[in-house]
């Protein structure tokens, strides 16, 4: 990510109004942001309603600029909405709209919950500010006492007026929500029995949606990267123990129900480790920005999950781009409808970037690109997905991907008997060796232990040194062939194991991490047949690794025969 310039942004005449003429109450009014901004040239306005929706978007070319969104779909109030910044020279998320506060320290950042009178939202005169950091925020110049006096229940814990999440990304814990209750459900007995799911459940249920504050710190839970605020990054966290509305909630707001979820994959899949890269490893294996930028280009994808259905009406067209102008990225919606998946795919549209295809298929308007820099590509980079359904209704959807895989796990030494003896894996030149001409022989009930180095990723804004080694995963054996060809048993998640310890910056010494696992056992579990004497495993074993709450991965393949 690239370094950004201070950010001097103020508006002024600041008034949202329902375009239409229909009452407050009614249902079906399109609502305008307006007003005056300066100082935000190389920023987009986003209006995010608070299921994740967005209402409406607005680059900025010049300073001062006339700001006027008008809400791309009708609602019947604000209520939860918030204006968010991304960098459109960058694309990457950059911070909130402060739109009232009760001192320095209470802010708030949501629209109120009800109009003033038929269908308007007045909220005065406001002017946004920014932080000299990476990442900013924006001010208004007087607190609005609507927006005070409707969302005093959604304050945000604040510096100066900047939310806590600023700087960051949201990783700093204890925002207002998750302290309030961590300390109040302590109190219910006096000891410390605070897990993440009580946490979950103690959280206000709109604050729940991709577009909701759930931890009180200013940022939306779309581009939040600790939404619950517990300190613990959402990639460490299992799907159940992050923040989800309840099926009750999602039934009345039925568009929260679809999220863009994206993820990158960077798999080395070269038995003699050709290719491989770790911020540890020496010689050609060794991470250097060069290789990396070569590996974003020619190995990774990404991967974004299709919206099925979205009010129980099903999706007949999908569509993508980048917000703001992200290198990689289309700038403009790009349809992916038609790119089939395939047999044997998982269904999701596979993005790979280095050739510009779509499960290896070319798209229109979807062009080839070529990294010349790590910082070209950010896990707080903001996309967006637009959806067509039966019923004839569009809704657009932003996401970020939350950190980007860079470096694979490079195995250094294994074990056949239990940990009594080890090979260590030589490195030479631009391969490695190890076991019999590179392969492991295994019998079906040996297990083995793999010592690797774990992999990393760019280290996010606030945080210190470029890189961090990546805790909290989990590591698995996936066998995609079976000996001699054909189908294999595939990821082993019974032979998986999790690595506890959090993310941290890169050291002096690798970071290792053990992963024990009977492969045959694997293979039995599965009715796949185990090699005779001296076969060779179809494409070897990865070593996958996964973020616990599931998304991306990264992999390195060991070579396997067998005994």
């Amino acid at each position: 990510m690239s370094f950004r310039k201070i950010l001097a942004v103020a508006t002024s005449a600041f008034l949202i109004f329902g375009v239409s003429a229909l009452p407050a109450q009614a249902a079906g009014v399109r609502y305008q942001v307006a007003g005056k901004i300066t100082g935000a040239k190389g920023k987009t306005v986003l209006l995010i309603a608070n299921t994740g929706k967005v209402l409406g978007a607005q680059s900025i070319t010049k300073s001062p600029a006339t700001l006027a969104i008008t809400s791309n779909s009708r609602t019947s109030n604000l209520s939860g909405a918030s204006l968010q910044l991304v960098t459109t020279s960058g694309g990457d998320y950059y911070g909130p709209v402060v739109l009232g506060w009760s001192s320095s320290t209470k802010v708030y950042t949501q629209f109120g919950t009800s109009p003033t009178s038929k269908g308007k939202y007045t909220v005065g005169d406001l002017t946004v500010k920014g932080i000299t950091t990476l990442q900013g925020y924006a001010k208004a110049a007087k607190s609005l006492s609507a927006t005070k006096k409707q969302v005093k229940s959604n304050v945000i814990k604040a510096v100066n007026y900047k939310p806590l999440g600023v700087g960051t990304y949201g990783k700093a814990p204890g925002g207002t929500n998750a302290q309030f209750f961590m300390s109040n459900l302590r109190n219910l007995n006096g000891t410390s029995l605070i897990g993440d799911f009580d946490i979950r459940n103690a959280i206000a249920e709109d604050q729940k949606f991709d577009g909701g504050d759930a931890d009180g710190d200013g940022l939306p839970n779309t581009f939040d990267v600790n939404d619950d605020g517990d300190g613990k990054l959402d990639q460490a966290e299992a799907q159940n123990q992050q923040i989800a509305p309840t099926p009750q909630l999602l039934q009345a707001n039925c568009e929260a129900q679809a999220s863009f979820n994206i993820f990158t994959n960077f798999k080395s899949t070269a038995q003699n480790f050709a290719g491989n890269l770790n911020y540890y490893g020496t010689g050609e294996f060794q991470a250097t920005n060069a290789k990396i930028s070569n590996a974003l280009s020619n190995i990774m994808s990404i991967v974004i999950q299709p919206i099925r259905t979205v009010c129980g009406s099903n999706v007949v067209k999908s569509e993508f781009k980048g917000v703001g102008s992200l290198l990689y990225a289309p700038s403009s919606y790009v349809n992916i409808t038609s790119v089939s998946t395939g047999p044997g795919t998982t269904g999701d549209y596979q993005w790979t970037v280095g050739n510009g295809k779509i499960n290896n298929t070319a798209v229109a308007g979807l062009a080839p690109f070529t990294f010349t820099s790590p910082k070209q590509i950010s896990g707080q980079d903001v996309l967006m997905q637009r959806v067509t359904t039966a019923d004839g209704k569009v809704y657009e959807f932003v996401g970020t991907m939350g950190f980007v895989f860079v470096t694979h796990p490079v195995p250094l030494r294994f074990s056949t008997d239990d940990g009594s003896t080890w090979s260590n894996v030589s490195f030479n030149g631009d391969s490695a060796t190890y076991g019999t001409a590179g392969k492991i022989p295994l019998e079906s009930t040996t297990k083995l232990i793999v010592e690797f180095a774990v992999p990393q990723r760019l280290a996010i804004d606030g945080e210190a040194g470029a890189y961090w080694d990546l805790g909290n995963m989990t590591y698995s054996p996936d066998a995609p062939n079976a000996f001699g060809g054909g189908s294999g048993p595939g990821k082993c998640d019974n032979q998986s194991a999790t690595d506890t310890a959090p993310d941290s910056v890169v050291g002096a010494s690798a970071r290792v991490f053990r992963l024990g696992f009977t492969l045959g056992t694997c293979f039995q579990s599965r009715s796949k047949a185990w090699g005779t004497p001296g076969q060779d495993l179809q494409g070897g074993v990865d070593i996958q690794v996964v973020p616990f709450g599931g998304g991306g991965n990264s992999a390195q393949k060991l070579g396997i025969s067998a005994m």
